[in-house]
């Protein structure tokens, strides 16, 4: 009997930045998925070389896909992975969740109803089960190329409310599913600064071309390692800013 095949309906895309244990919790975890049928591809975009654990990825996880170092930056690795991907609907995930399959699935059957979303999301809690801020809305304050100590009142945070779906102006970049299309149209991660906030650069231009984004309010993923969510230190230069919140 051969070997059955699945469709692969989703992407997952994981970056690996020295951050080996997360990286290999992350694949045992995604390993648990495959219970329940379900077609996904995982592709591991190195930014740092590291040729033993390409080896060890290889041999314990000989499905995943490896794409070899960009030496560059998250964005790029991000977008290299994303030029290899098999499915339409690519999930950019930072190696820190605890991932329950029946989330996983439910964030891809979600997504796949709700086809006018060009981005979607989940909410986000840390190990005692506070809420993260994990998508918001821009407000009606211009943002400008320099920023003195005005980020707060630069953004209104979201916060969760009774529907289905929030309807958002941008989401973090640790839980970013997105359709290719609107991946490709938006130019994909933007490369050329370091920038940690790169899921609400991403979002706005999505959301410049009328692209649609929302937030999952039935499903949460554990972060098990959130630090104290802030606010963004850093807007690149060519950061083009929303002036109307979208409704």
């Amino acid at each position: 009997m051969g070997i059955k095949t699945w469709q692969i309906l989703m992407s997952i895309i994981l970056v690996y930045d020295k951050n080996h244990d997360q990286i290999l919790k992350t694949l045992a975890q995604l390993e648990k998925v495959k219970a329940y049928n379900f077609g996904f591809e995982t592709i591991v975009s190195f930014l740092n070389p590291a040729p033993d654990f390409e080896d060890e990825l290889r041999s314990y996880y000989p499905e995943v896909v490896v794409e070899k170092s960009v030496k560059k930056s998250v964005a790029q690795a991000k977008n290299k992975a994303a030029m290899i991907c098999k499915s339409n609907e690519l999930l950019f995930l930072d190696p820190v969740f605890k991932i329950p399959p029946l989330m996983l699935l439910t964030l891809y059957q979600q997504k796949i109803i709700h086809k006018d979303y060009s981005i979607l999301t989940a909410r986000q809690q840390d190990t005692n089960g506070n809420e993260i801020i994990s998508a918001g809305y821009f407000s009606q304050v211009p943002i400008y190329d320099k920023f003195p100590n005005i980020i707060q009142s630069i953004y209104n945070w979201a916060t969760k409310d009774n529907s289905e779906i929030s309807n958002v102006d941008w989401i973090c970049e640790s839980l970013f599913m997105i359709d290719k299309k609107s991946f490709q149209k938006s130019g994909g991660w933007y490369e050329e600064d370091f920038f940690m906030y790169s899921g609400i650069e991403l979002s706005s231009r999505v959301l410049e071309q009328n692209g649609k984004i929302g937030c999952l309010n039935n499903v949460v993923f554990l972060n098990q390692y959130a630090p104290e969510r802030k606010q963004p230190l850093y807007i690149p230069k060519n950061w083009v800013g929303l002036q109307n919140k979208k409704n």
